[in-house]
């Protein structure tokens, strides 16, 4: 009786009082015997119980040799789509085409390839084409206005019965704090390559750099840097922002190598400063940071949800609370690839 379901002994035994279910050995056994093996006990009162089993050294079942199917954890898109001629071995990320006649969100699908696949398309005619033989877990629609992006959508919308539609609005610019006399953006860390690239980009002659950041090691070390290709060129440098302002107005700088994390006066606070002061407006500015301004500082102030035969009230809802956890959570970097 042991090895039956719920059996736990005598209830009157104090070992009632153990916990459990009395399914241990009723589940071990069914696994054993599954392998064809089989378990069996040797118990003597007062002294203790022995459990034995065997399992057969070779299986009289051959394992399959492949998969019968091949299981993703994106099965759901695909089964519906119902498409063949995809290669589900080939499915590693999300794939998202994308609708942007501006490339406004070229930057962001640059800096998230590692862990999307991502489709730019022209114009909505070609989207149809694009999912026939390759369907995409979403199609992202970008637009300048909430009207442009209304209308997109009502255009697509027949053409994909069964892939979600996403809109946004992502602007032209994208970062207009920092326009006017920004040059380049260098993204640390940066090497001894990317501050010769940048100088010989610019249109003017370099013989004097003001070199902006709050950490002496970093200044030290961009130093040396420029110094190898470019031996002659004269460095300041300023710690905080009121430091550079001053120096900038002083000395008047061929160029600022500036970064924006700095505590007090940040560089953003400087650039700010700079636009409205007329005698150090036109100093060319090189951003240097560890955050790609590009790409960070980009913000939609919409998202629109939408499929071709609409939400049901429970999709809705659970589309609603999906979307308020994330949102909800701090920004984090996705997994590169899901396993």
């Amino acid at each position: 009786r042991i090895f039956d379901p719920f059996c736990q002994g005598d209830p009157t035994r104090p070992w009632r009082d153990k916990g459990g279910s009395g399914l241990g050995l009723t589940i071990s056994k069914q696994f054993i015997e599954l392998h064809g093996g089989s378990i069996w006990v040797d118990s003597q009162v007062g002294i203790g119980s022995t459990f034995y089993f065997t399992l057969p050294k070779d299986p009289s079942i051959n394992p399959a040799m492949a998969p019968a199917r091949w299981i993703n954890e994106r099965w759901n898109w695909i089964a519906r789509s119902g498409r063949s001629t995809i290669d589900l071995k080939t499915l590693r990320k999300p794939r998202i085409v994308v609708v942007d006649q501006e490339k406004n969100l070229t930057p962001i699908l640059k800096t998230n390839k590692e862990w999307i696949d991502t489709v730019e398309i022209e114009s909505i005619e070609h989207i149809s084409d694009e999912l026939e033989g390759n369907p995409a877990n979403i199609i992202l629609i970008n637009g300048n206005s909430l009207k442009e992006l209304e209308q997109m959508i009502e255009q697509i919308r027949p053409k994909v019965k069964d892939t979600p539609l996403f809109g946004s609005l992502i602007p032209a610019q994208a970062y207009p704090r920092l326009q006017g006399t920004v040059a380049k953006f260098l993204v640390k860390p940066v090497t001894r390559e990317d501050f010769q690239h940048a100088f010989q980009e610019l249109s003017t002659t370099i013989q004097k750099v003001l070199l902006v950041d709050n950490d002496s090691e970093i200044n030290h070390l961009y130093t040396r840097m420029i110094r190898i290709d470019h031996p002659s060129i004269h460095i300041e440098i300023a710690t905080n922002g009121t430091e550079a302002l001053n120096k900038m107005r002083a000395e008047k700088p061929d160029l600022v190598l500036l970064d924006l994390g700095m505590p007090e006066m940040d560089g953003f606070s400087v650039l700010d400063a700079k636009a409205h002061d007329s005698s150090i407006r036109d100093i060319p500015v090189i951003i240097v940071s560890a955050m790609d301004l590009r790409v960070d500082s980009i913000q939609s102030r919409y998202l629109l949800v939408t499929m071709a035969d609409g939400l049901t009230p429970i999709k809705l809802i659970e589309c609603a609370l999906g979307i308020s956890d994330l949102l909800l959570k701090p920004d984090t970097s996705p997994d590169s690839t899901p396993e």
